[in-house]
């Protein structure tokens, strides 16, 4: 697989280094500082989670890796240890997706019917973070979720928007 051939690859090759001074002692006695490049050593190994393995390359002293599975003639690629198998529960059938859920249903599908880009908004989850407050403004506590999308038309555009009010 080619996905696998670039992982050796990579990790043969120390495709990420680590800058290094280095001082050198000249014939005069006076010193010399270098910069170099040192590759990383990239330590490679596997885990089996829900019968698919997960390939892992974490970087030397970095806190971090680069991990890949393969599945049903799917790449999963990922920073993150824990999207991939977040990732892997999806394409298992896991009950915990944004398309099983009521708020699908009800807010985007309709919406994804009829667009060609999709927006959807948790107000509850977001308004903390551009607001910057642990508390929303009671005004704004009665938006739940903001759906949003766009059908292009080559006079137009048109929009459908959805605010759901708890």
């Amino acid at each position: 697989m080619k996905i696998q051939e670039l992982a050796d690859n990579f990790s043969q090759i120390g495709a990420v280094f680590e800058p290094k001074v280095v001082t050198h002692t000249l014939e005069d006695g006076t010193k010399s500082k270098e910069i170099i490049a040192v590759p990383e050593a990239i330590q490679r190994s596997e885990e089996t989670y829900k019968e698919v393995t997960i390939y892992k390359m974490e970087l030397g002293e970095r806190d971090w890796g680069i991990y890949y599975a393969l599945t049903n003639q799917i790449a999963v690629i990922s920073l993150d240890m824990k999207g991939i198998k977040n990732t892997i529960d999806l394409l298992k059938g896991a009950d915990n997706s944004l398309r099983r859920s009521e708020i699908y249903v009800e807010q985007i599908s309709g919406v994804l019917s009829r667009s060609d880009e999709l927006s959807y908004f948790n107000l509850g989850s977001l308004l903390p973070i551009i607001l910057e407050e642990e508390e929303i403004p009671k005004i704004l506590r009665i938006f739940s979720t903001f759906s949003s999308g766009k059908n292009y038309f080559p006079d137009g555009i048109s929009s459908i928007n959805y605010l759901r009010i708890k």
